[in-house]
């Protein structure tokens, strides 16, 4: 699968203007109640010593307790200025926990693509075909290796969380100025492995060229 055929895959996503739109924060309301939400459950994972599960388990404790006192106290909800308690209760009735075929097959395919994709790049790294890639992947995960022992894997998520928030809106608004950046900062990053490239030993040199 060509990288263009690629991004027809994940626009065709049918959650992809959900997320898109999320990320890109069309809606703040909405980006920042779900940021901010995302923010406290990082912050009692990471600093306050609960678990995924049990945080998990509690919001839907209260989301059933929140729900138990709509049914029961229902009928005093009229008092309250602006609320529709009928309104309510057929939201209520009318959410269904199901998710189609299609959507379920859609994500299916992204999944294989992905799974195929690193499987491929690993082939290619221990396969030793091409020295410089092999080189590239264990350089790459040594790196990794050490930032996760600086970071724990909830700080890391965390981490992508904030990034994922902040970087497609930002690099919307400061397109130019990142992609300048982006290019000054390749180009000097080949320069740097050129100049260590030029000083390997000369057999080093050999062994990977071949």
């Amino acid at each position: 699968m060509s990288d263009k055929q690629f991004t027809e895959l994940i626009r065709a996503n049918p959650y992809y203007q959900t997320i898109s739109s999320i990320l890109h924060w069309e809606d703040p309301i909405t980006t920042g109640a779900i940021f901010g939400f995302l923010n406290i459950f990082f912050f009692f994972l990471i600093f306050g010593g609960y678990s995924f599960v049990t945080l998990v388990s509690y919001l839907l404790i209260a989301l059933i307790v929140l729900s138990t006192v709509i049914e029961f106290f229902g009928e005093h909800l009229h008092r309250v200025p602006n609320v529709n308690h009928e309104e309510i209760k057929a939201f209520r009735r009318d959410i269904h926990f199901e998710i189609p075929p299609e959507a379920i097959d859609s994500q299916l395919e992204l999944v294989h693509y992905f799974l195929d994709k690193g499987l491929e790049r690993l082939h290619r790294a221990f396969s030793v075909t091409n020295k410089v890639y092999t080189l590239k992947v264990a350089v790459a995960l040594f790196l990794f290796s050490v930032v996760s022992n600086i970071f724990s894997n909830t700080t890391l998520v965390y981490l992508a969380l904030v990034f994922a928030f902040a970087f497609p809106r930002t690099y919307q608004e400061k397109k130019t100025e990142i992609d300048n950046l982006a290019s000054v900062a390749l180009q000097k990053s080949r320069e740097i492995s050129s100049q260590a490239y030029e000083k390997l030993p000369p057999a080093v040199k050999e062994a990977i060229q071949e």
